[in-house]
């Protein structure tokens, strides 16, 4: 397991790697009865590649913005957007 995410680690971000760390936990528990989350080493490797990482936020519209949108927004291009709303 520990070479497998070693493998993953230079392909993909961290936060893909606790994504797949994740899908493989479970399936592993429901098909084989294997829990990986045991496997200290194998976290303690994905905790390390998680120090001074820092997750990007997403920009927030505020109500002015939105509004803003929707007014200027040109129609041709941004109509399906704004019907949605």
């Amino acid at each position: 397991m520990l070479a497998y995410f070693g493998e993953l680690a230079h392909k993909y971000s961290l936060s893909s790697l606790w994504m797949f760390y994740s899908m493989l936990k479970s399936t592993l528990n429901i098909i084989n009865n294997i829990e990986i989350e045991k496997y200290s080493k194998l976290r303690a490797f994905l905790k390390s590649k998680s120090h001074g990482f820092q997750a990007k936020k997403s920009k927030i519209l505020n109500q002015q913005e939105i509004k803003s949108f929707l007014k200027d927004a040109p129609d041709q291009v941004y109509l399906d957007i704004k019907v949605g709303e």
